[in-house]
């Protein structure tokens, strides 16, 4: 491979993408209200500002991916292993388990999840289909590329993240030299897959979910089961080095001289597939999923005077949520599905482990904090209320009477108390569960604890519901091109996900943390009311 080339290419993915980033952020900083109106269109044509932009963007972007390395080794890594600290691990053991952890999560199941030389990017149709690149220049570049910032990207997490764990110099030069090799290995493996069978293995998402959570359990597994025998250790020896050293080495050969990149290339980047405007592509794949499909409408549902005895807007909100079933039920059944298989898993080890029921006492009394970020993700909101936008409120906001502050605040609260509804049910799920895993265990809780810990769930249940709804309504980030418009919204979101993340740090007793949940969710029911009765007369409408 001649450097030159490689150079080249390089400087030119490099423009390519920080003009894109540049007037990325140019776009976000126009939207923010009050600054944006003082941004002028011909801004985008102001190309040293741009070049200052991008630079600035790229320099933000390094510090970004830092960020998210550091954070994925605390929280993946290292936090397990300081929540396991009570189980009396020696400082060798931690060590050991930090190498076993990372090795089944980024060097086995993180090394084929996405693969860099069959990726399908924007970027990458751009550079080859639009600029005209060469496609085996520009993907051997960019897997050289890719890999030697993620290794570096990682360097300092994992020096700081291993010292911290316990491990040893010797470790530590193990885990440096080994981790890009069993990258590079990843890589390989994807392009002798899709050689001979022509397809993508991280495009099956079946195949790279059964993966990662084969991963998560192996690299756990010895933290959930107290044990310090850290199978993943060896992989960051010396015999087990030499051997990924030169299964690096040759995967790497086999990288450089793979002949078949420019048919990939034709192959990957489908024009139907892929766009050059990522903004839409995010747009359409933002809606997708809340598209109606024919067999949403039964003959049952088309029955005129089915719902004869309902009016206004509670007859317009019972159609559209009798037509949205699927997006409603389909997601609460699995939810309720993963927590029956987590009940029986957990009861079957509490049955057949006795040895277990006093550490699941004293884990379970440390867990309701981290429900919090369980019910962030577990609650029905999100999606539905894409679904409200896209196939409902899209066009009645065009007329003015659905605009009426009478009209959003009865809308508002038919729509949130069937999204509670069903966010309730998912909550009993979870006490039901828990209360019948703490019967199992045979542990005495008091009734104070065991009813503050169910009473916290549900209300967490009630917050999400509130939350969702009430940043629709207030921010209304949706336009008519399907595009996200209000950088508020994203604020808001990233300011809740952290609380729920704070919450991990809180230790305190069940009755105490449930104190707080109900004040919070109290409080910001009434405050969601009043600043939709308020402000979603002017903000909930079409942009």
């Amino acid at each position: 491979m001649n450097i030159n080339n490689m150079k080249n290419t390089l400087l030119g993915v490099f423009h390519i993408s920080t003009a894109s980033m540049a007037n990325r952020l140019i776009y976000f900083v126009k939207r923010i209200p009050l600054i944006g109106k003082a941004v002028p269109d011909g801004i985008y044509a102001q190309m040293e500002l741009k070049q200052g932009l991008a630079v600035v963007a790229a320099l933000f972007y390094a510090l970004y991916r830092l960020f998210c390395k550091a954070l994925y080794v605390g929280l993946m890594v290292l936090l397990p292993l300081l929540l396991a600290m009570e189980d009396g691990f020696t400082r060798a053991q931690q060590g050991d388990l930090f190498l076993h952890i990372f090795f089944f999560l980024s060097c086995l199941a993180g090394a084929v999840q996405a693969p860099k030389a069959l990726e399908a990017k924007p970027n990458k149709f751009i550079c080859i289909r639009l600029v005209g690149m060469d496609p085996e220049e520009y993907t051997r570049s960019m897997v050289l590329f890719y890999h030697g910032s993620e290794f570096l990207y990682f360097l300092p997490s994992l020096l700081i993240g291993g010292i911290i764990a316990g491990c040893n110099a010797w470790q530590l030069i193990g885990l440096i030299l080994a981790f890009p090799c069993y990258r590079l290995m990843g890589e390989a493996l994807q392009l002798i897959v899709y050689r001979r069978t022509k397809r993508v293995l991280s495009t099956s998402y079946v195949l790279i979910s059964i993966l990662l959570v084969a991963g998560a359990i192996l690299a756990y597994a010895p933290l959930a089961a107290g044990s310090a025998y850290a199978v993943g250790r060896w992989a960051f020896f010396f015999p087990a080095v030499l051997a990924a050293l030169i299964l690096g080495a040759l995967s790497l050969r086999y990288i450089l001289r793979y002949p078949g990149y420019r048919a990939a290339a034709q192959d990957v980047l489908v024009h139907d597939k892929i766009s050059a405007d990522p903004q839409k592509t995010a747009a359409q794949n933002r809606f997708r999923d809340v598209k109606l499909r024919d067999s949403d409408f039964t003959g049952e549902e088309l029955i005129a005077g089915k719902h004869g005895n309902q009016k206004g807007y509670r007859y317009l909100n019972t159609i559209f949520f009798e037509r949205h079933r699927r997006m409603l039920v389909l997601p609460l059944y699995r939810r309720l599905l993963i927590v029956a298989v987590l009940f029986v898993g957990c009861g079957a080890a509490l049955l057949f482990f006795p040895e277990f029921r006093p550490t699941f006492s004293q884990v379970l009394s440390r867990l309701l904090p981290a429900f919090c970020f369980v019910m962030y993700f577990a609650s029905i909101g999100e999606r539905i209320c894409r679904a409200m936008f896209y196939n409902c409120d899209i066009s009645l906001l065009r007329y003015s009477y659905y605009r009426e502050r009478g009209a959003i605040l009865r809308n508002f609260q038919i729509r949130l108390a069937r999204i509670a509804g069903l966010n309730l049910i998912l909550a009993a799920a979870i006490c039901l569960a828990v209360g019948g895993l703490i019967f199992l265990s045979g542990v005495t809780w008091s009734p104070k604890d065991m009813i503050f810990f169910m009473l916290c769930i549900l209300f967490l249940s009630l917050f999400f519901s509130v939350h969702h709804l009430f940043l629709y309504y207030v921010c209304q980030p949706y336009t008519t091109e399907l595009d996200m418009k209000n950088p508020l919204f994203n604020i808001i979101n990233v300011v809740v996900y952290m609380v729920c993340y704070m919450c991990l740090q809180i230790h305190t007793v069940p009755s105490n943390f449930a104190f707080i949940v109900l004040g919070a969710t109290l409080s910001y029911m009434v405050v969601a009311l009043a600043l939709v009765y308020k402000f979603a007369p002017k903000t909930f409408r079409i942009k």
